[in-house]
């Protein structure tokens, strides 16, 4: 295969090999977290702008997935899982009246604690970021989920990874 084509077909065999991080679709969660690890490696991000990102901007009820979420700058944020920090609760109830179903939310939000970034696309396809222990998950699924379809299951995979580099640092 020459290097300097105008076109080069999507289906041939020698580019859909390739570890690229998407090609008509094609891609691996690897080759993903290698592209982002460059972000981390090549420094392509200032200390000023992670200083930036590195907290969330606001903490409140998302009413399409009915539950309290941390937002900003374009991401969603978790308390790291494994560095406790003090927490300060936020309720949200809504009050009844008539036939109206009262509705109570509770979040536990950190006041000190470090955040992971986590950015979700369609399809609950996940990139959680943590630039202190400098992990880095991707979970890409090959069907779209609706909901939370599949949510827990992430909550878990991500609690485990942060467990074991816990255990090995």
């Amino acid at each position: 295969m020459s290097i300097v084509q105008d076109t080069v077909p999507y289906n041939d065999p020698k580019v859909t090999q390739l570890p690229l991080i998407s090609c008509m679709g094609i891609g691996t969660a690897e080759g993903f977290a290698k592209a982002v690890r460059q972000v981390f490696q090549k420094k392509l991000i200032s200390d000023r702008v992670w200083d930036l990102l590195s907290h969330p901007t606001a903490t409140e009820e998302d009413i399409v997935l009915s539950s309290i979420k941390s937002f900003g700058h374009g991401f969603t944020y978790e308390p790291h899982p494994t560095h406790e920090g003090n927490l300060k609760v936020t309720v949200v109830a809504e009050t009844i009246r008539g036939n109206r179903v009262a509705t109570f939310c509770m979040a536990m939000c950190p006041l000190d604690q470090e955040w992971i970034i986590r950015i979700v696309g369609n399809g609950l396809q996940v990139i959680e970021l943590d630039r202190k222990e400098e992990v880095i998950i991707v979970m890409l699924r090959n069907g779209l989920r609706a909901g939370n379809d599949g949510a827990a299951e992430y909550e878990e995979i991500s609690r485990t990874i942060y467990q074991i580099v816990k255990r090995n640092t």
